[in-house]
Order: C-alpha cells, then sequence, then structure tokens
C-alpha cells in the first residue's frame, strides 16, 4: 500500500488536487469512493472543498489503481474518450463503465475496439446522448474485410431487419415490414492479396450494420464469425477485424462547448493479410 500527503496551499476541491499530482480522474474518484483519503486525518467520502493548511493523505494499491489494456485518449471533469480493447463490453459487470468509474453514452460491440466516449457525471451524459440523436457526432471506423474492394467513398443504402431470436440482422435491397434503412459511406483505403482495408462513414448507427452490410456486399469482415467466415488458421483472428479510429464532435452544449469541431484518432491494430 502506497501513501501520499498534499498541504494545500489554496482553496481547491479535493478531486482537483488528486488529478493535479497524476491521477486519472476515475483513479482519484475511485478513491474518493473507496474512503481511501484523510483530510486532517478524518476520512471522506466526498468532493470536498479544501481550504489552505489542510493536509490531505491519499491511501492507494498502484495495482488496484491501474485499467489494465485500457489506453485513455482523452480526459476531463465531464469526458472520457478510451480506446476500448477486444473482448469488453462498455456496461454491466467488468464493463468499461466499470472498469472507468464513468456513464455510457453509445454502444460498440463486445469485439469491435477503438474509441468509445463515456460522461463523468449525468449531465455530460445527457448532453452528449442527444448530441448523438442529433448527428452532431461523426464516427470513422476501419475494417479489414475478405477480397479485394473497389469503394470510391460514396454511400451504399440498404434495409435492415433484427432477428431477435437469432440475436442477428438481416439486410435487404428493399423496405420489408419490420425493417429500417441504414447508410455506410464505404471507401477502400488498401487492397492486399487477400484482403482489403476499408474505411466506413457510419451515416445511420443501427445493431451490426457495418458487419451485415459489408457482408451483404460479399466482403465480409475477417474474423466476423456470425456474419462472414471464421477461419482462424488462415487469417489469425478470433474476433471481427472492426475498429471505431475518429470520434468528431459537431456543436455541442454547455458545458461542453469546449469539445465542439474536436476530433480524436487511433490506430486499428489489423495488419495485412
Amino acid at each position: 500500500m502506497e501513501k501520499t500527503e498534499i498541504k494545500i496551499k489554496k482553496e481547491e476541491k479535493l478531486l482537483k488536487v488528486l488529478t493535479g499530482i497524476g491521477f486519472s480522474y476515475s483513479q482519484a474518484m475511485r478513491l474518493i469512493k473507496n474512503k481511501d483519503i484523510l483530510v486532517d486525518s478524518k476520512r471522506v467520502k466526498e468532493n470536498i472543498l479544501l481550504k489552505s493548511g489542510n493536509t490531505v493523505t491519499v491511501f492507494y494499491d498502484k495495482a488496484s489503481l491501474r485499467e489494465k489494456n485500457i489506453k485513455i485518449v482523452y480526459e476531463d471533469e465531464n469526458v472520457i474518450i478510451a480506446d476500448k480493447p477486444v473482448n469488453i463490453e462498455i456496461e454491466g459487470q467488468g464493463g468499461l463503465c466499470e472498469k472507468l468509474n464513468a456513464l455510457p453514452v453509445h454502444r460498440l460491440d463486445r469485439n469491435t475496439v477503438g474509441l468509445v466516449i463515456l460522461a463523468n457525471n449525468k449531465i455530460s451524459q445527457q448532453i452528449l446522448q442527444q448530441a448523438f440523436k442529433k448527428r452532431k457526432l461523426e464516427k470513422i471506423y476501419q475494417a479489414l474485410v475478405y477480397g479485394k474492394t473497389n469503394f470510391d467513398g460514396k454511400i451504399y443504402c440498404a434495409y435492415l431487419k433484427k432477428d431477435e431470436k437469432n440475436a442477428r440482422v438481416l439486410i435487404t435491397d428493399n423496405k420489408i415490414k419490420g425493417s429500417q434503412e441504414i447508410k455506410n459511406a464505404f471507401k477502400t483505403i488498401e487492397n492486399y492479396t487477400n484482403s482489403s482495408l476499408v474505411e466506413i462513414r457510419l451515416i445511420t448507427g443501427k445493431t451490426h450494420q457495418i458487419r451485415a452490410h459489408l457482408a451483404y456486399l460479399n466482403h465480409a469482415i475477417v474474423g466476423d464469425g456470425k456474419y462472414g467466415k471464421l477461419q482462424k488458421d488462415k487469417f489469425k483472428y478470433r474476433y471481427q477485424t472492426l475498429a471505431c479510429v475518429k470520434i468528431t464532435f459537431g456543436s455541442l452544449d454547455k458545458p461542453l462547448e469546449y469539445l465542439s469541431n474536436k476530433s480524436f484518432t487511433t490506430i486499428a491494430p489489423y495488419k495485412p493479410l
């Protein structure tokens, strides 16, 4: 167990003091929640206002504070942008929200990797969720797909119908009962011997729409056992090779206006085949 003492020199909130000495926002919130902080020898459990002369003592275990395998691309008191690894849910026990002590804003399939926006408070969560509904956030994906492609960036339209019983979706050219229109812009980045790297600009946001749509166009995502062919020996990918690589904010309401028109990126972790 580690121990750190801080002498407070000016009036400041506890959370700001903790992040100022190197703890991430989620780590600081966890310390407060777990009552691992003393102020003048008294245990605290809230983000209290500290005064000049206070002594803050923090007890922490380095290993327990470390968010293993999770890269934080950006974080402040309102927002976390994480680079989600494979095989982890956004919500639920052991999910990204639990690990980072944050609130969900949007979904990303368990085995899809890349950028995810989380909220550090209820107000930010509501603003960001409304921004998604009003299409004020743009998400760009990259996928490794079977075969060589010649996508030129145009928008492809189709219809998607959920098959709840089999936990999958059906794609059709024409509208059928219970279906919804989907739109994806596909662009070929590079062709390889057995596969292609494709950029996807999400126009609509329906369950499995990228995976199912690409499969419908005869270019299923490599490693996608649900909509493609899971060829472990040939391609050596156990999960769909789909990553959200860029998020761009549009005009956001206060107090998140400082994020307006900003973009955050990561790199798709897929090697050519």
